[in-house]
C-alpha cells in the first residue's frame, strides 16, 4: 500500500452541462463529508477540461489508448 493512498465513497452531479459537484462521503472508511465543485470549460470524447473553484486550479483530463503504460504511482503528484 502507498502511504498516501486515499479512497473515497460519494457521488457526484452535473448543473447545467457547467457544474461538476463531487459529494464526498467518506475518506479510507471514515466519515469526511465535503463537496468538491468544478466549473466545467469543455467536454468531449477525447478531453475533459474543468476549474476547481475554490482556488481556480484548472485540471485537464484526456483519454489516452487503451496499450498506454501507467506510470509508477510514486511518480504522480
Amino acid at each position: 500500500k502507498v502511504a498516501d493512498e486515499v479512497f473515497e465513497t460519494g457521488r457526484w452531479r452535473v448543473e447545467n452541462n457547467t457544474m461538476l459537484t463531487i459529494d464526498i462521503a467518506t475518506v479510507n472508511g471514515k466519515p469526511e463529508p465535503r463537496s468538491d465543485r468544478y466549473r466545467i470549460k469543455s467536454v468531449d470524447d477525447r478531453m475533459q477540461n474543468y476549474i476547481y473553484l475554490p482556488n481556480n486550479f484548472e485540471y485537464r483530463a484526456r483519454k489516452v489508448n487503451a496499450s498506454f503504460p501507467m506510470p509508477r504511482c510514486d511518480l504522480s503528484s
